[in-house]
């Protein structure tokens, strides 16, 4: 069951902020009824009392605030004023900054000064000319390697849950547009024709290792990577296609097997037939038809299931069509 949210509590506030009394006491302690609400008690869009949290402003920003809502306009900055590019005095480093709820997780009291956290903050979008992102975000190691991109411009957007919703299609793009020979931020060239998007779940690249069973006495320790290549659709099913092929050759081969060997026990069988009469012996086995229309009848139903297979699997109309028909990637 998920947790009930607190979405009103005066835990943080001062002591003098506490004595602003809610609109149930006002009413109780004047005994009349209010018809208007109040301009500071929160319900429909009126002032709601907070704690009061204070930003370390640096000398070279400029900063919009709403309560607890800011925009700053600064240089790079991921927390104190030493921070960043902009703590050295960096030129091209500028950014935007857009946050709310600064400290919100480790509820600070009101009236505390802060700096800019990437942890503690509620939510965030950051923009920079230049900036560390995967360092200074604690983003796990990938296919595009911090150092690749420290100093270059970033984006970053940071809050508990981020959805990115297009009526008309969404289009995750890397690499230069194909109009112009684009530079990077810095003038340089881009180091990849295509850079690869790497979707990290847990913030975890790292590689693991599990026990490996290749016969009843015989494990050994396989190395697994978390981060992975996507399979692209088109090519497994191609692939599963061929192999769709090779397993029908297989069956054909089996099946040819056991029509020659029933011909040869066939020919066995009558050749056999003068010297089993004259011994007083069966010519043949009963049990040898009874062996042929048994792997006859297993071949038949693994063809029939590899066909139903392929349906479900490497055709469009599939119900379990192993190509998404919405999602496409590179």
């Amino acid at each position: 069951m998920a947790k009930e949210t607190k979405i009103y509590t005066q835990d943080d506030m001062t002591e003098m902020e506490k004595l602003v009394p809610t609109i149930e006491e006002e009413m109780e302690t004047f005994g009349m009824h209010i018809h208007q609400v109040p301009s500071d008690k929160g319900p429909f869009g009126t002032d709601t009392p907070e704690p009061r949290i204070k930003y370390k402003k640096a000398r070279n920003e400029r900063v919009i605030k709403k309560k607890n809502a800011w925009i700053t306009l600064g240089t790079d900055r991921p927390a104190g004023v030493d921070s960043g590019y902009g703590g050295p005095g960096a030129q091209r480093v500028n950014r935007i900054d857009l946050v709310v709820g600064r400290m919100s997780s480790v509820q600070q009291k009101s009236g505390t000064r802060v700096d800019n956290s990437f942890t503690a903050d509620a939510a965030r979008i950051y923009i920079s000319q230049g900036t560390k992102l995967d360092e200074e975000f604690g983003i796990a190691e990938g296919m595009v390697k911090a150092a690749d991109i420290e100093g270059h411009s970033g984006i970053a957007i940071k809050a508990d849950g981020v959805r990115v919703i297009g009526r008309e299609g969404i289009k995750l793009v890397t690499g230069f547009d194909t109009n112009h020979d684009e530079k990077n931020s810095r003038g340089g060239n881009i180091s990849r024709a295509n850079p690869p998007i790497e979707l990290i779940s847990g913030n975890n690249t790292e590689s693991y290792e599990m026990p490996r069973y290749d016969s009843p006495t015989e494990i050994r320790l396989e190395t697994i990577n978390y981060l992975q290549p996507v399979a692209m659709g088109d090519n497994t099913r191609e692939a599963l296609t061929e192999l769709s092929t090779i397993i029908d050759q297989i069956w054909d081969a089996l099946n040819s097997i056991i029509l020659e060997q029933n011909a040869i026990n066939s020919v066995i069988g009558v050749n056999a037939g003068a010297i089993a009469r004259l011994a007083g012996i069966p010519a043949t086995s009963p049990h040898a038809f009874t062996i042929y229309g048994r792997a006859t009848s297993t071949m038949w139903k693994a063809r029939i299931n590899k066909m139903l297979w392929d349906i479900y699997y490497l055709k469009p109309y599939g119900y379990r069509y192993i190509c998404s028909r919405n999602v496409f990637t590179t």
